[in-house]
């Protein structure tokens, strides 16, 4: 997600669909390769990608981010969404969300 947080404002959230959609090639042998791949699909050069890879203050703050949601906010799995304010932990069915959002909304 550090390349997310380099890529142009534009291409963020398209960055992390990619990563999502592609989680299963680079998590394997390859991954700088395979993210470089992908990287290159929102316009990096393997310079600009390389220097983002070695951003400390784009790491510092995603560290900073996950120490905060757990220390905070008690976020100690994946996935976890805060909904109204309740905190929800868990692959939940689809059924479930909307059970959990349909008693807010009425």
């Amino acid at each position: 997600f550090m390349l997310a947080r380099c890529a142009p404002e534009e291409r963020y959230f398209g960055m992390i669909d990619v990563l999502f959609e592609r989680q299963r090639t680079w998590t394997r042998n390859n991954p700088k390769g395979e993210l470089f791949k992908i990287a290159k699909l929102a316009g990096f050069t393997e310079q600009s990608f390389d220097a983002c890879l070695k951003n400390e203050e784009i790491a510092k703050g995603i560290i900073a981010a996950k120490d905060h949601a757990s220390s905070a906010l008690g976020v100690n799995s994946t996935p976890t969404f805060f909904i109204n304010g309740r905190k929800v932990s868990g692959n939940l069915p689809i059924g479930e969300f909307r059970t959990l959002i349909e008693s807010f909304i009425s």
